[in-house]
């Protein structure tokens, strides 16, 4: 079985493959259907999900795909 970052992996090579730009999306914190007023997702971090992980994770991606020139940015938050 493949970890999910191997399947992400594989993913934005394959985009990649295809001449596609890839844009890196942080879509939410948790694994969840997203967006109300209560599920505490209304900014880049959370309670479950602190600032400083965010911010690690980011550079993380970047610094991953930083010599693939097919991916072009990073969204920085997608919901809400």
């Amino acid at each position: 079985n493949s970890s999910a970052l191997e399947v992400f992996d594989a993913t934005v090579a394959a985009l990649a493959g295809a001449h596609l730009m890839v844009v890196l999306n942080n879509h939410q914190g948790k694994a969840m259907w997203c967006c109300s007023e209560d599920d505490g997702e209304g900014l880049w971090y959370t309670a479950d999900y602190p600032e400083e992980v965010w911010l690690s994770s980011l550079t993380s991606f970047a610094a991953r795909y930083r010599s693939n020139p097919w991916v072009v940015g990073f969204d920085l938050r997608n919901e809400p």
